[in-house]
């Protein structure tokens, strides 16, 4: 009853007529709003009618329909007062449906306030109750069981151990601003990428603070084995709930984020060095293409099983994937995880860059012309700054590829709240963090064999 219930409510509030008496001139409305156009002096301003004496052409007037809705807005007021017969008679009309409608609303929010305090947190999209991720996570955990009986790497508990271990060491040394007990448990291009992003949080003077952090689940959803090539990784969907803010160090002022516990999702993808399993990426649910793509695990150079995807796959996406394992023959630089990860880092040392001005690390990694662009665009801003606040990265994939010359692009989605500066006095800042897209073309060169950035453009979402 209680969809119905709210159907009916608001049906109420925004048909059930009131009569009115119809005013001149455009009210607070009909100026600019305080986001955009002129603002609150712009336009016609708070009343374009104004203010004059009544006469007797004011209760001559037709009366326009209006919805009791019209209540809650401030621009229904009139700036004059109406008649006094005709507020006694309104007046008793509208306290009573105004009681009445206040009650129905109370007894119809305590209900939704126990149901939700009964019922377990949902958190987004792609939430572990979802179908598609639900079914393609006991897929996978079948088959990562199934190996786990030929292959020690694949012990059930002692993966979720690993998993456990990594996502909250990770959560304490973001607190801490200090990586060291997190760098034995990733890949050496992450380590980089988060170093980096602890040194922003540092120069901005930023303290991020994760507080009563708890994992509630964790399903596989993705699996990658080839044993020729000594490949094994896997993808998780980490559900979890904290408190999480951003905090001005020096002032200890909230800047971001909320002080009440909230439910978050990640894809947490781990491969296997060797010894142990260590972190290799970690993207976001809405940007990453992992549950589209089918597990692969390949032994002794036949296939043990490949699953179709659950969900429709991207042609575009499944040709160039196909082409890179191509290129790969041809040069073993060509591998589709290790060029998505030059994207990530280079997109971290390009913002990096933006920021300090320092072009020594996008150098070692960059063509020389595309150095002369920065430092010539640098030159001719010599005043200005800029800051990217609360950068995240969201994911990175291969987006375009070219065989001659050898080049390919990789789209690094991320969101920052960027701040202009002009002499160390914000000129312009973002109201919060928005999402935006770094497209990055690398080329391969020949000496020595390997790929440098060439180019770099963004685009706001």
């Amino acid at each position: 009853m209680r969809p119905a219930a709210f159907f009916i409510l608001t049906f109420l509030l925004v048909t059930l007529p009131l009569d009115t008496l119809a005013r001149g001139g455009g009210g607070r409305s009909s100026g600019g709003s305080r986001s955009g156009g002129g603002g609150f002096s712009g336009g016609s301003g708070y009343s374009s009618g104004g203010y004059r004496d009544r006469d007797r052409s004011d209760y001559d007037r037709p009366y326009r329909r209006s919805s009791y809705l019209d209540y809650l807005r401030p621009s229904y007021w009139d700036p004059y007062p109406y008649s006094r017969w005709y507020d006694r008679r309104r007046s008793r009309d509208d306290l009573f449906f105004v009681l009445l409608l206040l009650g129905v609303v109370a007894k119809f929010l305590r209900g939704g306030i126990r149901s939700r305090r009964s019922s377990t947190p949902v958190a987004g999209i792609f939430g572990t109750a979802a179908g598609p991720v639900r079914q393609k996570a006991d897929q996978t955990e079948t088959l990562f069981r199934g190996l786990a009986k030929h292959d020690p790497r694949f012990e059930w508990e002692t993966t979720l151990q690993a998993i456990r271990r990594a996502f909250l060491t990770l959560q304490e040394a973001w607190c801490l601003r200090d990586y060291r007990s997190m760098a034995p448990l990733v890949f050496t291009h992450l380590r980089k990428a988060h170093e980096s992003q602890i040194g922003t949080m540092i120069r901005h003077r930023e303290i991020n603070k994760m507080e009563e952090v708890e994992i509630l689940s964790i399903r596989i959803i993705h699996l990658v084995v080839d044993a020729a090539k000594n490949g094994y990784s896997f993808s998780a969907l980490i559900e979890a709930k904290a408190r999480d803010y951003t905090l001005d160090e020096g002032s200890g002022k909230i800047l971001r984020g909320s002080l009440e516990i909230e439910p978050f999702e990640e894809f947490w993808t781990f491969q296997h060095d060797g010894r142990q399993w260590l972190l290799r990426e970690i993207d976001q649910v809405d940007a990453s293409p992992l549950l589209t793509e089918p597990n692969s695990v390949v032994l002794q150079n036949s296939t043990l099983n490949e699953e179709e995807p659950l969900m429709p796959n991207l042609d575009p996406r499944a040709k160039i994937s196909r082409w890179i394992r191509g290129q790969g023959k041809r040069n073993p630089i060509w591998e589709e995880n290790r060029m998505r990860n030059y994207g990530r880092t280079a997109a971290l040392s390009y913002i990096d860059c933006l920021e300090t001005r320092n072009l020594s690390n996008l150098s070692a990694i960059s063509k020389a012309e595309f150095i002369r662009f920065l430092e010539e665009t640098f030159r001719k801003s010599p005043d200005h700054k800029l800051e990217y606040r609360n950068l995240c990265t969201k994911s990175a994939e291969i987006t375009w590829v070219s065989e001659s010359p050898p080049a390919f692009n990789v789209t690094v989605k991320m969101h920052a709240q960027r701040v202009i500066l002009e002499r160390e006095r914000v000129i312009q800042s973002d109201p919060d963090v928005q999402p935006f897209d770094l497209i990055l073309q690398f080329n391969e060169i020949s000496s020595p064999n390997r790929f440098v950035l060439s180019s770099v453009k963004m685009f706001k979402r």
